[in-house]
C-alpha cells in the first residue's frame, strides 16, 4: 500500500473519471465524427514519421483506432491500480479490480454504440481493452517495484 493522503486520492479519481468520460465520449460520437477526428490524430502523428507512412496514407485508420483503445484503457487501470494501491493491502487487489472494473467499463463502451446510428459492439474490442488494462496494470506494478527498490537502496546508504 501506498502513502495516501487527500489530495493524492482525489487526483487519481480525477484522472479515472476524466479517463472515462474520454473514452465514453468517443463512443458517443457519430461513425462520421469518430472516422474525422482518428483521421485527424492519424495526420497529426504523420508529422513526425518520416516519409508517407501509413497513417497518412489512411491505411492505418483501422490500426490507429486499436492502438487508441489500447492506450485508453492502459491508462484507465494505470490509474485505478495506484487508486487501490492507496486503498487495499492485499496485493492481488492492485491487480484483479482494476481489470475487472476495466472490463465493466469497455462492455458499457461497447453497449453505448449501441446508440449512435451506424456503429456497433465489438466483442473484439473489448479484447483488445483487455490487453490495455493488462498493460495498465503491469506498468504500475513495474513502477512500483523501481520506486520499492530506489527506496530501499536509500535506505542501504543510511
Amino acid at each position: 500500500m501506498i502513502k495516501r493522503t487527500k489530495s493524492k486520492m482525489a487526483f487519481c479519481i480525477t484522472l479515472v473519471v476524466l479517463n472515462v468520460a474520454f473514452i465514453w465520449g468517443n463512443s458517443l460520437m457519430s461513425q462520421k465524427m469518430s472516422s474525422a477526428f482518428s483521421q485527424l490524430i492519424g495526420r497529426i502523428i504523420s508529422l513526425f514519421l518520416p516519409g508517407e507512412g501509413a497513417a497518412a496514407s489512411g491505411t492505418g485508420h483501422g490500426i490507429l483506432r486499436k492502438v487508441a483503445h489500447v492506450l485508453e484503457f492502459t491508462s484507465l487501470a494505470f490509474f485505478l491500480s495506484w487508486l487501490f494501491r492507496m486503498l487495499y493491502e492485499e496485493k492481488w487487489k492492485y491487480f484483479v479490480l482494476p481489470i475487472s472494473i476495466g472490463v465493466v467499463i469497455a462492455s458499457i463502451d461497447e453497449l453505448l454504440q449501441r446508440l449512435i446510428p451506424g456503429r456497433g459492439p465489438r466483442l473484439r474490442d473489448v479484447g483488445i481493452d483487455t490487453i490495455g488494462l493488462i498493460l495498465g496494470v503491469c506498468a504500475m506494478w513495474g513502477l512500483a517495484a523501481l520506486v520499492r527498490r530506489r527506496k530501499e537502496k536509500k535506505n542501504e546508504q543510511h
